[in-house]
């Protein structure tokens, strides 16, 4: 496959859901990017079934590249194990600039670690944690769930107000979105 063996030349590594990352795959493209064997600028991953052990196995490559600007993982299910590892990369990242993880299932304590991460990094300008962030998986009582939330979806607004702060709080970022978190002018 041409994912077992990153070469130099690499530019971007596009994959969709018809190429899932395996456990396999991501040991290989994060340790070939830590010890300088890959050169990516880009990492389009969308879709490809990446879970936290995955997220978690890439976050060394990640955080080591001195090439990596963008990384997507967009619609994975990396959940706050991946989130935590990935906010773990971003405070010791030197390069990349572009993060985006919307729809990935992060919750309250994967937010907090991103938010870390984000105050730590002096290159994140750009985050999307769109359509995630603020979902907390149980139900509560109806009189309790955000407006328009339906379904027992609640919006967990501390989890998106950390990283409203962080935003904030950091030197480098200038774009968050935050959209279909549930958040309002005034939540923050």
């Amino acid at each position: 496959s041409h994912m077992d063996r990153v070469s130099h030349a690499v530019d971007q590594v596009i994959l969709d859901h018809s190429q899932p990352m395996t456990l396999q795959r991501a040991k290989a493209l994060g340790a070939s990017m830590a010890d300088g064997g890959s050169t990516p600028s880009s990492l389009i991953l969308r879709s490809c079934a990446i879970g936290p052990t995955t997220c978690a196995a890439m976050s060394t490559g990640i955080s080591a590249s001195v090439f990596l600007l963008h990384v997507d993982l967009g619609s994975n299910p990396i959940s706050d194990t991946g989130a935590s590892a990935l906010g773990e990369a971003l405070g010791h990242s030197v390069s990349l600039t572009r993060l985006s993880l919307a729809s990935c299932q992060i919750g309250t304590a994967g937010c907090a670690a991103v938010s870390e991460g984000v105050q730590k990094s002096r290159t994140l300008r750009d985050l999307d944690m769109s359509d995630n962030c603020c979902v907390q998986q149980h139900v509560m009582p109806s009189s309790l769930l955000a407006s328009g939330g339906g379904g027992g979806v609640v919006y967990n607004l501390k989890a998106c107000c950390s990283l409203s702060a962080a935003l904030r709080g950091s030197s480098t970022l200038t774009k968050l979105n935050l959209s279909l978190c549930g958040i309002t002018g005034t939540s923050c």
